[in-house]
């Protein structure tokens, strides 16, 4: 919904009317990431595109369940890393594309105690 917004100078002095817009969507980052990642004439490859599609729509999926996944910005590349509430533990999700799998990986580097926590359950 648009409406007017008068917009002052820091002295005061009335510069113009604009209408103020209420966001309701913002555009993903998937076409950002694509130029990001090309630079002169490399282009990605179509392994690495559809990589960046993948990731690109799981967090999307994630975002729009609500899950509490705390999933980065989507790269081209065979894996992402997930953090999961422990700053020294994080999940590692991967794909593969010559055998059509997906694979989770918990990395807990240097933290005996957590892992003693999680073998014990």
């Amino acid at each position: 919904m648009a409406r007017a917004v008068t917009r002052r100078s820091t002295k005061g002095t009335k510069i113009h009317d604009a209408p103020k817009f209420d966001i309701i969507c913002k555009p993903n980052d998937w076409a950002r990431t694509v130029k990001d990642t090309t630079t002169g004439n490399r282009e990605l490859t179509e392994t690495r595109l559809q990589q960046l599609e993948f990731w690109t729509q799981f967090k999307e999926y994630a975002q729009n369940h609500q899950t509490k996944l705390r999933i980065r910005k989507p790269s081209p590349q065979h894996y992402t890393d997930i953090g999961i509430g422990y700053s020294n533990a994080y999940l590692s999700l991967t794909l593969s594309s010559r055998e059509a799998g997906f694979g989770v990986t918990l990395y807990i580097p240097n933290n005996k105690e957590l892992y003693e926590r999680l073998l014990a359950h």
